[in-house]
């Protein structure tokens, strides 16, 4: 609900003055400002016009309106709004525009439009200001800090206090309450018209205590004699200051007062300008308000045994009321005492419900128990017109009476009643206090209706204490709660855990039934329910509610708070609160924003106690909210610097992976496995660049299920990834379903639109390929420019890697020619081993790859193989070629042509690492072979290996001496030899290999087939 304001209470009256003096010499205008009742409140209406219209008259005028004044000059009209409210208006001039026909004789300034709208604006702005001051007076740690040194006066005051101590605790209170920098409290001297300091605090010289001041003389001797309270703000230009030593710039001052009886003034002074505002002099009145009466008891008490029965009972209703918080019976034993006090038969206290418009019973005593849920509405009878009227309602004689019209058992239970309103400083109104007489005893006094509105003022007290010290505690809890959901925001990362965490500060804090928090999506423009706290769990990551439709979504949609305090009565809103399982009555839903960006929308539905949700729930929501967004984006931006050095960490290793090896289906795999990770892509394809058919064909892919998509070749300038390969340039597609250039690959339809990225791999201006990432569009939304640059990075990278591989592959290709033609010259020496060398090579990387060796060693192992029997190659052919069996002599020159072999191949620097491989290929799993008598695993792998290949296909093969054996009794003898000749791992391995998917084509036969042997091709 928007404050009313009024221009008494926003404009300094000093501060006023001294902008139209401003004014005047700035513009060489008058201005004369109304009050909304069209009252002038400050200046002379002569001054801007003469023989107009009532001023009140204005307030009807259009803001810009131009009013021409008899004399043919001009005045215009600004209305002063403040949130639709009119709360006042301004007349500027008399002035004349170049044309004007004037007839006086007085001279006015002449002005153009834009001056007079540059006027106006002015003062426009200078009422702005004035509202904005008055709006930041109030502050919670003012309010506790009063509220706590009153309360705390006011206990120590309803001790008994020596007189002298009353009067310094007083003086020290007012100091303490104001922040003045020193004061003195000044009492009349009985029986004379002048003060005398009782008792100073801060600065002033002891000669102060012996000064009297004359009523009517100086600020406190005009206190005294108008009985006024009265703040000036700059004492230098007061002409009713009486200069002092100190260095004082802002004087305070309230009368003591016992009803119209001056006792004394106590005044405040500071070394400030301004320092003292209106809640200041409402303080010091508070605080004085509560001395006199002190004094007044004691006099009271001396006086008259009636009165000491009355401020008896009054401060046994002061001592209840003193409790924070009192229950129903607590109220209705007050009650009693008010009965007690005033000798009346039965008392009420209602209390007004502003939301429902009507008074609600609290407590009473004497009256029927079934008035316990009363409930009156505004104007309905005797109590409801003191709601209207707020004010007190005297009736002696109810029977008798007809000027309000009766109609609730309370307007006929008694004979007389006395109704009094419970307002606040503010106008607030709180209740009505009530006594009645039940039968014919003496009239309502006017004693009783002083003792009344007394007790009416104390419990007015008691409940605006409750409702200060209730909001400051309310205050305190969200201003807690902001501590803990910050420091909660500052100590995770986790947004999910932290948003449960928040809601649980919410929930206990505001003391709702349910609070929930909403993301927005803005891809599909929703509200997922993301989080929830009194809501059923399944609701939870279910709920989605579109932008635009509900409170939440209405939210959404206009970035604003709403605040319903009954959500029934709006029309916006009242189909849709019904569609949960539970009943919504008050609602309060603020949007998540961060940079003009919205993030989703908090809501909190019901408090646990019936009242309905106020501005200050919705501050506290909003400074949550805002903690929220803070935490989204922190975690976004972690989230981001994370994603960002994994990116570079993956591209460095990338780097290193790539460029570390020279095997291109390695490079090829390992870098669309890379790619695809980083990206966060469903699917891709890296495809190679035909320099002969000028087209683009898929090398590897990874996310699709149909191997086809190994067979797409495509045109340079076809589809998305030939024009970004003839274009040499990246290209972004956000939704495939919406792009012509997207070429659906043939038998591998898509189920939903796609977003892609295509990035060309170049070397040296040299087309090496085009690396594809797609990924479903509902996922993460499209992909982002950032996506592409990190693509382009991983491209150039890779598009290095890969020409080298492919020049490594060249180059290997050379060699292994160059090893094959070796091998086969080897062979070529002896007819009985014709293709020995390439059937030892065919088993030996088949039992290799059976064993899961790594394809570094299953290469080394396929060119070791191949080269094994090099070294024959210095061996006489009549011994190689000799039919039958070898003398002793010529068996170690045979077994010399694994070493000759080793010294052959280590002068070639690629064949290196093959060498002791081919040098102990003959040695035996037992240490009895040759050339160096190695046993078990001292003998390399290769070597291992190589010896069952060799000598499997030695006694399979034909020879002059004997006949060869079958593959089945080969297998057998090998097995025999395990652990003796050969490895047993190698041989278990061996054995598998007949049954494997590594296994040779002419080894799945029973005998050697030298024709099918020729016909499978060498793996190299």
């Amino acid at each position: 609900m928007v404050k009313k304001i009024y221009l008494e209470e926003i404009c300094d009256r000093e501060n006023l003055k001294g902008f139209l003096s401003r004014f005047r010499r700035l513009t060489g205008l008058n201005f004369v400002p109304f009050n909304e009742r069209g009252e002038v409140v400050i200046g002379k209406i002569e001054d801007v016009f003469k023989g107009m219209p009532d001023a009140s008259e204005f307030v009807e005028y259009p803001t810009t309106e131009l009013i021409e004044r008899p004399d043919g000059s001009q005045v215009r009209l600004m209305k002063l709004e403040y949130r639709g409210h009119l709360y006042g208006a301004v007349l500027i001039g008399p002035f004349l525009f170049a044309d004007s026909q004037y007839k006086g004789r007085t001279k006015l300034p002449i002005m153009t439009s834009d001056q007079i709208d540059a006027a106006v604006e002015s003062v426009e702005s200078f009422f702005i200001q004035m509202i904005d001051l008055a709006a930041e007076k109030e502050s919670l740690a003012r309010k506790e800090k009063i509220l706590s040194v009153l309360e705390e006066a006011s206990n120590i005051m309803n001790s008994s206090l020596e007189f002298q101590n009353l009067l310094e605790f007083l003086m020290d209170i007012a100091i303490e309450i104001t922040g003045a920098t020193c004061g003195a409290l000044l009492l009349r001297k009985e029986g004379k018209n002048y003060l005398e300091v009782a008792v100073a605090r801060g600065k002033y010289p002891q000669e102060v205590k012996k000064i009297r001041v004359p009523f009517g003389e100086g600020i406190t001797g005009w206190v005294a004699s108008n009985k006024e309270a009265l703040n000036v703000p700059n004492v230098l230009l007061e002409p009713r200051y009486i200069e002092t030593p100190e260095t004082i710039y802002s004087e305070m001052a309230v009368p003591l007062l016992v009803g119209d009886n001056l006792i004394g003034v106590v005044a405040v002074d500071s070394s400030e300008l301004n320092a003292f505002s209106k809640d200041d002099v409402l303080s010091l009145s508070t605080l004085a308000s509560m001395v006199t009466k002190v004094l007044e008891n004691a006099r009271l008490l001396a006086n008259s045994n009636q009165k000491l029965k009355e401020l008896s009972r009054v401060f046994i209703i002061s001592e209840s009321l003193s409790a924070r918080t009192l229950d129903r019976a607590g109220y209705c034993n007050i009650l009693k005492e008010v009965c007690n006090a005033i000798d009346c038969g039965a008392a009420s206290l209602m209390l007004y419900n502003s939301d429902k418009e009507e008074l609600l019973m609290h407590a009473f005593s004497g009256l029927p128990e079934e008035l316990d849920s009363l409930s009156i509405p505004n104007g309905k009878g005797y109590h409801g017109w003191v709601t209207t009227q707020q004010r007190a309602l005297l009736i002696q004689d109810i029977q008798r009476d007809n000027t309000i019209q009766k109609c609730n058992f309370l307007d006929h239970f008694a004979r007389a009643a006395l109704i009094v309103p419970l307002q606040a400083s503010d106008n607030r109104f709180i209740g009505t206090l009530s006594i009645y007489h039940k039968d014919e005893a003496d009239p309502i006094s006017d004693s009783d209706q002083d003792l009344l509105n007394t007790i009416g003022r104390i419990l007015t007290s008691h409940f605006e204490n409750e409702r200060l010290f209730n909001d400051s505690k309310r205050k305190l809890d969200y201003l807690s709660t902001l501590y803990k959901v910050g420091s909660s925001v500052s100590k995770t990362l986790n947004i999910s855990k932290l948003f449960d965490t928040i809601l649980q500060q919410v929930q206990e804090v505001m003391d709702v039934e349910n609070c929930s928090l909403m993301a927005y999506d803005p891809l599909n423009e929703v509200l997922s329910l993301d989080a929830a706290i009194g809501l059923p769990s399944d609701m939870v990551g279910q709920i989605q509610v579109k932008v635009g439709e509900g409170i939440a979504g209405w939210v959404a949609q206009n970035r604003k708070p709403v605040l319903l305090k009954d959500v029934s009565k709006d029309i916006r809103f009242a189909n849709h609160h019904g569609r949960m399982d539970y009943k919504t009555r008050s609602v309060l839903s603020v949007p998540i924003m961060h940079n003009s960006e919205l993030l989703g929308v908090l809501n909190v539905n019901n408090k646990r106690s019936g009242d309905a949700f106020f501005e200050d729930d919705q501050n506290l929501l909003l400074g949550i909210s805002g903690q929220i967004s803070q935490a989204i984006a922190n975690a976004s931006l972690h989230e981001k610097t994370d994603m960002q050095v994994a990116e570079l960490s993956l591209i460095q290793e990338l780097g290193k992976a790539v460029n570390s090896s020279l095997d291109l289906d390695s490079v090829l795999n390992y870098f669309i496995d890379m790619t695809t990770r980083i990206t966060d892509s469903d699917r891709a394809t890296l495809m190679l660049y035909d320099d002969a058919s000028q087209e683009l064909y898929v090398e590897v892919s990874r996310g699709f299920d149909d191997p086809e998509v190994l067979d797409v070749r495509l045109k340079l300038g076809e589809g998305v990834a030939g024009r970004a390969a003839q274009l040499q340039r990246s290209l972004k597609i956000e939704n495939t379903g919406k792009s012509a250039d997207y070429k659906e690959l043939p038998n591998i339809k898509r189920k939903t639109d796609l977003t892609l990225i295509s990035a060309p791999l170049v070397n040296k201006d040299n087309l090496v390929g085009v690396i594809n990432c797609e990924r479903v569009l509902s996922k993460k939304g499209p992909f982002t420019p950032e996506n592409l640059d990190l693509l382009e990075t991983l491209g150039s990278q890779a598009s290095i890697a890969i020409e080298n591989a492919r020049l490594y592959h060249n180059l290997l290709n050379v060699y292994l020619e160059t090893i094959r033609s070796l091998a086969a010259a080897i062979d070529a020496k002896d007819s009985y081993t014709h293709g020995h060398s390439r059937r030892v090579t065919d088993l030996s990387v088949g039992i290799a790859l059976e064993m899961g060796l790594a394809r570094s060693e299953v290469d080394t192992i396929r060119h070791a193989s191949l080269l094994h029997d090099v070294g024959k190659i210095g061996i006489s052919e009549q011994i190689l070629l000799k039919p039958g069996r070898l003398t002793d002599d010529e068996f170690e020159t045979i077994k010399s042509h694994p070493h000759i072999g080793a010294g052959i191949l280590n002068s070639i620097e690629f064949l290196k690492n093959v060498c002791e491989i081919i040098k102990h290929h003959h040695e035996r799993y037992d240490g009895k072979g040759y050339p160096s008598g190695l046993a078990s695993n001292d003998i390399p792998l290769g070597s291992r290996i190589i010896c069952v290949a060799d000598s499997f296909d030695a006694i399979t093969s034909c020879r002059p001496y004997r006949k060869p054996l079958t593959f089945d009794e080969a297998t057998d003898e090998v097995k025999r030899c395990a652990g003796s000749q050969f490895d047993p791992i190698v041989v278990e391995a061996f054995t598998r290999l007949r049954n494997s998917k590594h296994c040779p084509i002419w080894f799945k036969g029973e005998t050697l087939d030298q024709e099918i042997a020729d016909e499978y091709p060498l793996q190299l």
